[in-house]
């Protein structure tokens, strides 16, 4: 789905719900705030994105929906991995991916494969690999929609420490209202558009 005619912005501290229902544009919207994806017209400005170049470690860490994890690297590795290709040492790295683990509840997965994890698990060994990196800006695509619901209470609570400890902003998307109500403010996102979740006017 294109993103059209959005005017956003995210500041330091925000913490801000996505919702909308699937094919309403979320995840290319998070996309293009990471910088993953060019837009064809208007701009992306901001002292932490530049449009069209992904935001390296310690800018800006995007969960997405499926794990991603490189299937020949353990649990440990993966989340490592970032923070060493930025240039990290591989002990400083791999510490920093251990403190990540623990928030999760999941260090004790640090050396399985990941074949040998539940979805859940996968996602929770995703959402580390972000928080390792220590961002300014935390997206996540559906970070909980592999969870139960006590779990993905767990991991939404984490992102919120984290970013709290980080002075980071994040945004979260999900199809829960449950989990966006857990956030200070929600966005609604319809057919490529933001919405007012009060008024149905396309900002």
């Amino acid at each position: 789905m294109a993103v059209r005619n959005v005017s956003c912005a995210i500041f330091p501290g925000a913490r801000v719900a996505l919702m909308g229902p699937s094919g309403s544009g979320k995840s290319t919207l998070l996309h293009l705030l990471a910088g993953l994806v060019r837009p064809t017209s208007g701009s992306i400005e901001g002292e932490l994105v530049e449009a069209g170049k992904p935001a390296g470690p310690g800018t800006v860490g995007l969960v997405f929906q499926s794990p991603s994890l490189i299937p020949a690297l353990d649990v440990l590795e993966n989340v490592a991995l970032p923070l060493i290709l930025a240039g990290s040492p591989e002990g400083a790295a791999r510490g920093a991916a251990r403190d990540a683990l623990a928030l999760l509840g999941i260090d004790w997965l640090e050396g399985n494969l990941p074949e040998q994890l539940s979805g859940g698990q996968a996602q929770r060994a995703a959402v580390a690999r972000v928080l390792a990196c220590q961002p300014r800006l935390i997206l996540a695509d559906e970070p909980t929609g592999q969870l139960d619901h006590a779990t993905g209470v767990h991991v939404i609570e984490v992102l919120i420490q984290a970013a709290d400890s980080l002075d980071a902003a994040l945004l979260v998307s999900t199809h829960d209202p449950l989990i966006a109500g857990m956030l200070a403010e929600m966005w609604q996102m319809q057919d490529g558009g933001l919405r007012d979740p009060d008024e149905q006017e396309t900002s």
